[in-house]
This record gives C-alpha cells, sequence and structure tokens, in this order.
C-alpha cells in the first residue's frame, strides 16, 4: 500500500517546469463510441482523488451505449495541472468524422462545447478552425480506448492504426492505448494486435462502475499506473518539442491540408455518382429501345 500511496502523491504533486511554456496536460482519452471511454475518465478521478465513487462523466447504458453517450468534449480537472477530456466517440470513421476526430486532438475545437459530427464543408472547416481559440499553451497526450469484448481483425486493425498514426503526429507522443472489459474478451489477443500495430503502452483494465466501485489495491494500481505514464510522455514532450506555438500552428496547417484532400476526395465520388446515374438511366433507355425494337419486328 505504501508504493501505491507513493505512486498517488508522485501524480498529485506533479509540477511543470516554467521555462516548458506549458501551462496544463491534457489527457486526450478518445474511441469508438460506447467503448467505455467515460468510465475510464470516471475510473482515473476515482483511483487518484478517492472519496465516494461518483460518475462525473455521464456513461451510457442499455440503448445509448451502442451509439455512445458523450457528445461534448467535457474536460475534467484531476489536479490544476491535469485535466482528462472525455471527447466524444466515433462511429463509421468516414472522410468527414475523422477530420473532427483529429481536430479533437490537435485540440483545435473548443473543450465543453457540442462537436458536430455532420458532412461539413471545406469552408467551414475553416472557419471552425481559424475561429478556435489559441491553445498551444495545452500539451495534448493521446489515450486510445478500446473494448476488448468487440472483435479487431486485420482490417479494423489497419483503420486503428491510421487513426493512431495521425493522433502521433497531432500531439507528437504515441497513444496511450487502454483495453477495458479485460475479463470479458479476450485481452491477450486483441493486445497482442495493437503491438503488432506499433504500439507501445498497452494496458488492459477493468472500469469502476457504479455497480462495481468496491475500492481494491489492485484496480487503482491499474489508473494510477497509466496516469504516470501519461505524466512520463508528457515530460518527455517537453525536452523535445522547441516552440509550442509553432508546434500548434503546424497541426493547424495540417488540419487544412485533410480538410482540403477530403473536399477533393467529396468531389470526386460525386462525379463518380453522377456518372453512374447517368449511364444506369442510358442502359435503361437502350434496353427500352430494344424491347421495342424486338416487338416491332
Amino acid at each position: 500500500m505504501e508504493d501505491l500511496n507513493k505512486l498517488r502523491n508522485e501524480i498529485l504533486d506533479f509540477q511543470i517546469k516554467e521555462l516548458s511554456g506549458v501551462t496544463r496536460v491534457l489527457l486526450q482519452v478518445f474511441g469508438s463510441a460506447g467503448h467505455g471511454k467515460s468510465s475510464f475518465v470516471n475510473s482515473i478521478s476515482y483511483a487518484l482523488i478517492g472519496g465516494n465513487f461518483k460518475t462525473t462523466a455521464p456513461v451510457a447504458s442499455g440503448s445509448e451505449a451502442f451509439g455512445g453517450l458523450t457528445t461534448i468534449r467535457h474536460s475534467y480537472k484531476l489536479t490544476d495541472l491535469i485535466t482528462a477530456v472525455d471527447n466524444r466517440g466515433f462511429g463509421k470513421m468516414d472522410s468527414y468524422e475523422t477530420q473532427e476526430i483529429y481536430a479533437q486532438l490537435a485540440n483545435i475545437l473548443p473543450l465543453d462545447e457540442p462537436v458536430q459530427w455532420s458532412d461539413t464543408s471545406f469552408a467551414d472547416t475553416l472557419k471552425k478552425v481559424y475561429g478556435a481559440q489559441l491553445l498551444s499553451e495545452d500539451l495534448i497526450v493521446p489515450i486510445y480506448v478500446y473494448s476488448v469484448e468487440e472483435t479487431l481483425n486485420k482490417e479494423r486493425a489497419g483503420e486503428i492504426s491510421s487513426l493512431l498514426k495521425i493522433a502521433q503526429q497531432m500531439s507528437g507522443i504515441l497513444p496511450i492505448v487502454v483495453l477495458t472489459k479485460k475479463n470479458k474478451g479476450d485481452a491477450h489477443k486483441v493486445q497482442k494486435m495493437f503491438v503488432e500495430i506499433g504500439m507501445e503502452n498497452i494496458y488492459p483494465v477493468e472500469n469502476y462502475t457504479p455497480d462495481d466501485n468496491v475500492k481494491t489495491p489492485g484496480k487503482d494500481r491499474q489508473f494510477l499506473v497509466i496516469l504516470s505514464e501519461a505524466l512520463q510522455l508528457a515530460e518527455f514532450r517537453m525536452k523535445t518539442v522547441a516552440d509550442l506555438h509553432q508546434d500548434h500552428e503546424e497541426r493547424m496547417q495540417q488540419l487544412l491540408l485533410m480538410a482540403c484532400e477530403r473536399e477533393k476526395e467529396k468531389a470526386l465520388e460525386e462525379q463518380q455518382r453522377v456518372f453512374e446515374k447517368e449511364k444506369n438511366e442510358l442502359n435503361e433507355k437502350i434496353e427500352k429501345a430494344n424491347k421495342k425494337w424486338c416487338i416491332l419486328s
């Protein structure tokens, strides 16, 4: 228990070097809807701060769990220098949804405001990016949450790999991977697949929940270790990034390039759709003409 209290106190006493330019560490929690992001935020808060268990971050249940509940980038202050961000979960991961995901990870979209998931235009994206608050003093540590209850095949692993690599580009930190519901699926197999796609820090956990919130040293330790690792990554990043403002500007430019590419893709898809429609209409006319000719013959 002594080492557990020591670990907890080290997190609570975490300090940021004045010359780093960083004012806050943001733990950017992201992942698919219904995979346990909000429960994870509740769990790290409970393990670190203690007291009576409470659902600081609202958790989806029943029919809500399929589509996720979070529609706002909720921020939860763990200490004066550490804030956890419960980002909105994603579903189909099409080009426009992933654009929103990257905007959240890059800390472009403001905290505690609704995230609109729609097929926005490039112009709308420009307004959103350039209208965002300057959040370059925040150092981002991405934490990806995945439930081992969901089957992870090679195709899905490839999609996740692309997402996590861009999350690394946005933050400068290879994401921490948290595997929830470790006792309700093949956590070992899923963990192995994340290792194969290049992830280094992977932690299977069982979240504290309203129905299962009796504190144990083992459960507390798993969440405190994740927090400790996140802070070590933050300290490493602070030593390697030269200019936080420039780093933030580069993230914004990267987002704009992505948005531009997606607009091009959308235009090509629309052209293809129109072409296919016109081709089908022409084929129908030819078929009708052939039938008419056969009847007259």
